[in-house]
């Protein structure tokens, strides 16, 4: 049990990866491009809460759903084919089909036009969605090649392998594995908040898995998460993860200044350090960008489970 307790806090520490949030801005001169051609609206769209809403009858038509809209509830319906899509002025979650998923943003009327967020719509209608950051578009693809392409690793009790990441785990000697239910519950119960859906093509934050010592220091973290902000670097992302940590309640932490380049399996992260302020135990953040999300590393250990960390880190390896 105190073992348990011990990761709930720590973990408690790494969900505020998936905290940040950012109040609505308005932003101009952002294009969208749906399989190469510019959609042009009536009305810009505009930035709320790190996610573009463009205006509901253009999109939804230009993807070829056909839309109803109902005053008396303010509830948008769009069919296309077998796809149902149901939403609601002011809700914060949708259906796809009869199947519910959360919104980071809820559609809304903005000078009585009724606005939702782009990525939502578009991949509940099964297009794949990115951000081109050096020219501020939208790009919009609806091929079947290039749909869904994220795919939520494999987890076994012993090891963990994800073609998507192009990462594989084999758990080294002496370290226990979380399974996914426990993994899953123990995020819940340190988040204060339900995460036990498995449609993980739809959540921001996927907790991919856990591994840790019998004692739980040293552990290691690997997630995914749909940045916060669709615009955003990494070098903003560090520095609101690192605002986050510094006013957090769960634990006093310190923050080393110094960002350093390392790699795991192949590929580059942007590591920083945090520590735990009157205790033992510091976690560094390994974090990069592939496609739409930040993938991070998070590792909790103390001064004398240093050498036991690098031996948990082995176990990673480039497929």
């Amino acid at each position: 049990m105190r073992i348990l307790r011990l990761l709930k806090v720590l973990l408690a520490l790494a969900i505020l990866l998936s905290l940040p949030t950012i109040p609505a801005i308005a932003e101009d001169n952002i294009k969208v491009l749906l399989n190469g051609t510019e959609l042009l609206f009536d009305v810009p769209p505009q930035i709320n809460n790190g996610r573009t809403m463009v205006p509901m009858r253009k999109i939804f038509e230009s993807l070829g759903a056909e839309v109803e809209w109902d005053g008396a509830t303010k509830t948008i319906t769009a069919t296309r084919e077998d796809t149902v899509i149901i939403m609601q002025i002011d809700n914060l979650s949708f259906s796809v089909s009869g199947k519910e998923i959360p919104l980071d943003v809820a559609p809304q009327l903005v000078d009585s036009r009724t606005l939702v967020p782009i990525r939502a719509v578009s991949e509940g209608l099964g297009a794949l969605v990115r951000w081109d950051i050096d020219t501020r578009t939208v790009i919009i693809t609806t091929t079947e090649e290039t749909t869904a392409i994220y795919q939520k690793g494999t987890l076994t009790e012993t090891s963990f392998e994800s073609s998507y990441l192009g990462i594989r785990f084999t758990l080294p000697k002496g370290f226990t594995m979380l399974t996914e239910k426990q993994l899953l519950s123990l995020v819940e119960s340190s988040a204060g908040q339900d995460s036990t859906t498995n449609d993980y093509v739809q959540q921001a934050s996927v907790y991919e898995m856990m591994a840790s010592a019998p004692t739980g220091l040293p552990n290691v973290i690997l997630m995914t998460e749909k940045p916060f902000l669709t615009n955003i670097t990494m070098d903003m992302y560090i520095n609101v993860v690192k605002i986050r940590l510094s006013i957090q309640n769960t634990m006093e932490c310190t923050i080393d200044d110094e960002i350093t380049s390392v790699e795991i399996a192949g590929q580059s992260y942007k590591k920083f350090t945090a520590h735990v302020v009157g205790r033992d135990i510091s976690q560094d953040y390994f974090i990069r960008k592939q496609d739409d999300l930040i993938v991070a590393f998070i590792t909790t250990y103390s001064s004398d489970t240093k050498t036991e960390l690098d031996a948990l880190m082995k176990g990673f390896s480039k497929i």
